[in-house]
């Protein structure tokens, strides 16, 4: 019983903790999707910061609000995935939801405007580049889920 104890209650512990993010996240996309401003829906929150500032574990980590694009680097490929398939935002309504990320995360989005692309002559081309970029998001997601798993364990000793 000692021997999966630890185990079994740190499984729980997490399972605890995706599920209240899980209900965060649908929480704050409720309210951005009702229409409330970004700033009004995060200050509840309490620890919340920028996505290019140090977070401690337990903060909410958001980026401001911007246009992107499908191949936008440094947002979660899932978060681009699941915004591009959201429905188009009313007039003046947004259009908000939530995603699972590959850690178990919880990433919120909202959709304000939608601008139509433009299709290049040569087809060819722009496939070429959505695949390029697609490898290259996947690249750096997946080094950013082994940099958020990674264990570094240090002798105290070296840094007397």
């Amino acid at each position: 019983l000692a021997d999966v104890r630890d185990p079994v209650a740190q499984a729980a512990r997490r399972q605890l903790a995706e599920r209240e993010a899980k209900a965060i996240a649908e929480r704050l996309a409720q309210q951005l999707q009702a229409g409330t401003a970004l700033e009004a829906v995060l200050k509840p929150v309490g620890n919340v910061t920028t996505t290019d500032k140090p977070a401690t574990p337990d903060a909410l980590r958001y980026q401001p609000l911007k246009a992107v694009v499908r191949t936008e680097q440094g947002i979660a490929p899932e978060v681009l995935t699941a915004a591009f398939k959201a429905p188009v935002p009313a007039e003046g309504k947004p259009s908000a939801g939530t995603v699972r990320l590959q850690q178990g995360d919880y990433g919120v989005f909202v959709v304000t405007a939608v601008k139509a692309g433009t299709v290049g002559a040569d087809g060819r081309e722009q496939s070429q580049v959505l695949a390029s970029t697609k490898a290259r998001t996947d690249v750096l997601g997946y080094v950013q889920a082994m940099r958020d798993s990674a264990e570094i364990h240090y002798n105290p000793a070296l840094f007397e």
